[in-house]
Order: C-alpha cells, then sequence, then structure tokens
C-alpha cells in the first residue's frame, strides 16, 4: 500500500528542502569541528611556591682624615681612594615558602681582580661552607671584609711585571650561593650570586653591581582540565543535524510537488473562456463514468473535439475543477494535480 503524500507547491517544497538540507550540511560541519576540539585542555598549576634572595650590604671604613668626621660611609656614595680603608659586607641569604621543606646547600666569597682583556685573578674570602636546616624559611648571615689595599697592591705588582698598565682594573666580589630545598612536591634546585664590583683607580671610586638579586620560582604540575563549553556544542550540534536531517527526510518522503496551477488556469481560460461555466456543485450519479485528466493538455485536447460547455467549480485543496460532459461521462481536471491513472466507477 503506498503511503499517501502531501502535496506543496513546487517552489515552496524546494525552499524547504533546500533551507532544511543546508542547515543539515551546516550543522553537521558544525557536529564535525565540535568534535575535533579535545574536551580537555592542559593547565600548569603551581604546588609549591617560593621566593629567595641574595644580599651584599657595606659600609666603606674610612682613615683618619679632616673632612668626614666618623670611621665609616654609607653605601651608594662616591669614596675617596686614599681615604678608604677597606669594606665590610655582609652576605645575606633568605628562602621563604607556603609550605615547609628540608634545606641543603653551601655559599663562597670569591673576589676577583680584573683587567679587562690583559688578565684576571681570583682570591677565596670565604671558603664552599654548608648550610641546612628545615622549616617554611631558611636563611643565614654571614659578614666578611674587604681590604683595599691588598688588591691595590697586587694590581701595582701585576704593572711592574708585566710593563703595561690595565685600563680601568676593578675588584669584583662575588657570593656564590646554592640551595636545594627537597618538598612533598619534588626538589628545588636554586642559585643566586650577588655580586660587588669596586673599582681600582687612584682618585675616587663608586661601588655597583647586582646586590641583591631575587627570584620567584614554583614546582608546577600540568593537569586536564575540562572544557563543557565544548560537550554543549557537541550536545546542540548533534540536535541540530538530527533536527535538520529528519525535516529533510520527511519533506522529501511525505510531501510532492504540486505543478503550478497558475499557468494551467490561464490556458484552459484563455482557449475555453466563451464556453466557461461557473457552478456551485454538481452532483453526479454513482455509476456515471468519470474520467480525470492527467494534464491540462489532455484536457484541451478533449474540448477542443467535444466543443461543449466547460464547467467550472471549486475542487479539493482550494483549486479548480474543470468539468467537460460528454453524455454521460465526464472528463475533469483539476490544475495542480497529478493523475497516474485514470479512475472510474466498478459497475
Amino acid at each position: 500500500m503506498m503511503r499517501k503524500t502531501r502535496p506543496l507547491p513546487g517552489r515552496v517544497r524546494l525552499l524547504l528542502l533546500a533551507v532544511s538540507g543546508l542547515l543539515g550540511v551546516v550543522s553537521f560541519a558544525g557536529l564535525c569541528f565540535a568534535y575535533r576540539q579535545p574536551v580537555a585542555a592542559s593547565k600548569t598549576i603551581a604546588l609549591y611556591r617560593y621566593q629567595h634572595k641574595a644580599e651584599i650590604t657595606y659600609r666603606v671604613r674610612i682613615k683618619p682624615n679632616s673632612i668626614y668626621p666618623g670611621k665609616v660611609l654609607a653605601p651608594g656614595r662616591i669614596y675617596f681612594t686614599k681615604l678608604a680603608e677597606g669594606v665590610d659586607a655582609t652576605l645575606c641569604y633568605r628562602f621563604t615558602a607556603a609550605e615547609p621543606a628540608g634545606f641543603s646547600g653551601s655559599y663562597e666569597v670569591v673576589a676577583t681582580v680584573e683587567a679587562p682583556e690583559m688578565w684576571r685573578k681570583e682570591f677565596l674570602l670565604i671558603p664552599a661552607t654548608a648550610v641546612k636546616g628545615k622549616g617554611k624559611t631558611f636563611g643565614f648571615r654571614r659578614d666578611f671584609t674587604v681590604d683595599l689595599a691588598r688588591f691595590q697592591d697586587f694590581v701595582t705588582e701585576a704593572v711592574k711585571e708585566t710593563g703595561a698598565s690595565p685600563y680601568e682594573p676593578r675588584l669584583v666580589i662575588r657570593a656564590n650561593v646554592n640551595l636545594q630545598a627537597v618538598t612533598q612536591y619534588g626538589t628545588v634546585q636554586e642559585r643566586l650570586a650577588p655580586a660587588m664590583v669596586i673599582p681600582l683607580t687612584a682618585g675616587t671610586f663608586k661601588i655597583t653591581g647586582n646586590l641583591s638579586p631575587q627570584e620567584n620560582g614554583a614546582l608546577t604540575k600540568t593537569v586536564k582540565v575540562p572544557l563543557p563549553a565544548v560537550k554543549v556544542a557537541r550536545a546542540g550540534a548533534a540536535v541540530a543535524t538530527f533536527f535538520a536531517g529528519g525535516l529533510f527526510l520527511l519533506l522529501l518522503v511525505l510531501t510532492h510537488s504540486r505543478p503550478d496551477a497558475t499557468a494551467a488556469e490561464r490556458e484552459i481560460r484563455r482557449r475555453c473562456g466563451d464556453r466557461l461555466v461557473k457552478a456551485v456543485d454538481i452532483n453526479l450519479p454513482p455509476a456515471a463514468p468519470t474520467v480525470h485528466m492527467g494534464s491540462a493538455a489532455d484536457f484541451l485536447r478533449v474540448t477542443g473535439e467535444l466543443d461543449k460547455p466547460v464547467v467550472c467549480l471549486p475542487g479539493p485543496e482550494g483549486c479548480t475543477a474543470y468539468i467537460i460532459f460528454d453524455g454521460a461521462t465526464a472528463y475533469s481536471y483539476v490544475p495542480g494535480t497529478v493523475r497516474t491513472q485514470d479512475s472510474t466507477p466498478e459497475g
């Protein structure tokens, strides 16, 4: 048994099929794109955050003189070389974290006399010294003295031995601090090296260098973080694809294009205009044979041969039906319908 389909105007049906088909294609493309996106993203989280700082502070000791009343000068000034006797310095280190750890490490202080592009000589001021501790914070402090005369004399002796005067010789005091912190999340390995630079020239000098380096760090872990938006996009695209595909199939299977009745009606009215008779209703005998014409052209051929009045009356689905009688036989045509075969009553 064939399923009865609903007629729709051809252009309307074509438009609905095109819209539903385009919607289906776009939805399916969105579905494919959504499934190509990861449902989780990589995110780096900090498990153990920390901060550490190493610093060299200093004061310059001076010889008795008539200019300065005291025996020491504060940092950051310009000093007279002849008045400077030495530098009293302090190495400070501090490690701070939010959670406890076990600490171990070492530090040393090295003085290097440099003649740029000529020579350099190292002197160990503080040998490698081990340190350890535990807790959320850790630190140490160590005082040391820099004898300026010792290094100035070394430069003078080097000039005598080489016969070449260096350009802007300098003294670099560097502290090498190495620390290891063992935590429940892993091990931290860090190194800081504050440095103090003292020109070894006649006249005046100013102490410069990276005196207080500081760093922040963290032990991290990469985790997968779900992306709910991707799951929502997948579900939405799947629903849209299903809806559009279902609508397209329903239109394709349950509807058919109804021929445009306007052109057929115009042709019938033009050819049969003087013979058209409008009627409200027609009651045909039950046994009256009726021939349903499949096209306007077939109906017009019959009207041409019979040359009789053509009855015009309202038909099914709001269309106008045209009927011409040949004796007891009725020939009918309804514009906008297609008949695959003629139907006659059984007798």
